[in-house]
């Protein structure tokens, strides 16, 4: 095959069709591997990834406050290529947008029947664990997961287009490794083992869709739950992402982003009018409140006091799967933010793109709470009998032009995974290709977006179709485990970067020192 990095591209794919046919051979003991790597994520490493992660929103703080953040991608004149909205649509769309879509109804229920009553003393359906749900998803879905990304984002992109270090996952690391990482083949090598974590990544997330569109599928127009539809589901979603990824950034990726962006409007402004306004503003304060005041000892927490595995099942979970995406999610991030001032990528990724997961959990996850805690219907109930995939529907099925909103929660769920494959699969192909342009890295070759995104849907549906829910969550963690060293290169550099940036500076042109923090 022509054009490939074959140190980038081998390694990976060979460990993924390993992982594949070993998936077909023997899904127990598969599993049994993935439970054993995992377990040791969650039981000896939760505390280095809840450090990492309380760490990145600090360095992302720090950033845009110092002179750092007043220098811009791609050199003092260079100008955005995409408009604001767009920008921040697929910044969007791009990251954590199908994971709020999957589990901002349906979390908040789990949390209300286990309010980590070992650690906090709450009863079970009490009011105290309906406030803890609230918070708790706060925590998972808001700024402390985009601090994660964000750290990668402008640690790329400064490096990428100022810095003019080629386009790959070792760019993000070369301040930190220094002669270490000019070397070729070791920058190949890493980002085959990244490509790896993140095809993983994107399998468990399009497993853990695939088990809320079968069901969405089932309530909108009645087509029966198998594996065929199952099957059926992955193949026309992989066409459309795989299709949309070759159109390019300004074409399929752009409109798709901007269409998700309309449909979440859309979805939230109905849900405040046709759904438990008040409540949902009151439930919302009080637990973003309290997910400030709880702020370090909730994300530090480890279970380790109280002899509860809570934390490892839910926060270092989140964690591990944040710190999957990150490395390639920051190529995209960063690639995208050209022409924009460090700081500027700051406020629109971990402000904005942060501060419309708070929204999400406010509105969507306050009223899941809102209908379990006054009796409107049991959801921990359908989350029994039916699985976690059927609580957004069930809770939609409740308000007011129920049926529409459904169908326009399925169809957002379908665009926001389409739109968060596609972006890393635009990612994993330049990974692997020579033939990366500076003016549009997300313009890989075909054939190599083809190639990854068979691979990514073929994994996803094997773990599901074989070892079902508890497989995907394996998934995410033994990439997690792998990345979370890339994650703490990535603070290194970016710590680097803000005390001596000039010196990897390349474009022969400094931004003015202006102290103005407005977006541009």
């Amino acid at each position: 095959m022509k054009g490939i990095k074959h140190y980038a591209f081998w390694p990976g794919f060979i460990l993924l069709l390993a992982a594949i046919i070993f998936q077909f051979a023997n899904p127990d003991g598969f599993f049994a591997i993935l439970s054993g790597i995992s377990g040791f994520f969650m039981s000896k490493m939760a505390w280095f990834a809840n450090i990492v992660t309380v760490i990145c929103i600090i360095v992302c703080v720090w950033a845009a406050l110092s002179k750092f953040g007043n220098v811009r991608i791609g050199g003092k004149d260079a100008k955005p290529k995409l408009s604001n909205f767009s920008w921040f649509s697929i910044s969007l769309t791009s990251s954590l947008a199908s994971g709020l879509l999957v589990w901002g109804p349906s979390e908040p229920v789990y949390h209300m029947m286990d309010p980590a009553a070992a650690i906090t003393g709450y009863d079970p359906g009490s009011g105290d664990s309906a406030l803890f749900a609230m918070e708790t998803m706060f925590m998972h879905w808001s700024f402390l997961p985009y601090g994660i990304m964000t750290t990668a984002a402008i640690t790329f992109a400064f490096l990428y287009y100022n810095g003019k270090q080629p386009y790959s996952v070792f760019s993000e690391l070369s301040p930190a490794l220094g002669r270490l990482g000019e070397k070729k083949k070791v920058k190949d090598i890493v980002d085959g083992v990244i490509l790896f974590c993140v095809v993983v990544a994107v399998a468990a997330s399009l497993g853990q869709m695939l088990l809320n569109i079968n069901y969405g599928m089932g309530f909108t127009v009645g087509i029966e739950s198998t594996a065929m539809t199952m099957l059926i589901i992955v193949v026309v979603l992989t066409i459309i992402y795989i299709g949309s990824a070759i159109s390019g950034l300004k074409k399929g990726i752009k409109a798709l982003a901007d269409a998700n962006v309309y449909g979440y409007g859309i979805l939230l402004a109905a849900i405040v009018i046709l759904g438990p306004t008040f409540y949902i503003l009151n439930i919302g304060t009080e637990g973003f409140g309290s997910f400030l005041q709880h702020f370090f000892d909730r994300s530090l927490v480890t279970g380790a006091a109280h002899d509860t595995d809570w934390p490892a099942s839910w926060t270092t979970f989140y964690w591990a799967s944040y710190f999957a995406w990150t490395p390639t999610l920051g190529l995209f991030l960063g690639s995208i933010s050209y022409g924009r001032k460090i700081r500027t990528v700051v406020a629109v990724n971990l402000g904005l793109c942060g501060g419309f997961g708070a929204l999400w959990v406010m509105i969507i996850s306050g009223s899941s709470i809102q209908m379990q805690m006054k009796g409107v219907t049991d959801l921990v109930a359908t989350m029994t009998e039916k699985g976690f995939g059927a609580i957004p529907y069930e809770m939609l099925s409740h308000l007011p032009a129920g049926f529409p909103l459904a169908v326009l929660y399925l169809i957002i769920l379908l665009l926001s995974f389409i739109t968060c494959a596609n972006a890393n699969v635009s990612v994993m192909a330049g990974l692997a290709s020579k033939e990366v342009s500076l003016e549009d890295p997300t313009g890989a070759p075909a054939v190599q977006k083809l190639i990854w995104g068979i691979i990514c849907a073929a994994v996803a549906y094997i773990v599901v179709a074989t070892v079902g829910i508890d497989g995907v969550k394996q998934l995410a963690n033994v990439s997690g485990l792998l990345a979370i060293f890339i994650e703490i290169g990535i603070i290194a550099s970016i710590i680097i970067l803000i005390k001596k940036w000039r010196a990897y500076d390349k474009t022969g042109t400094y931004a003015a020192e202006d102290p103005r923090t407005e977006l541009e």
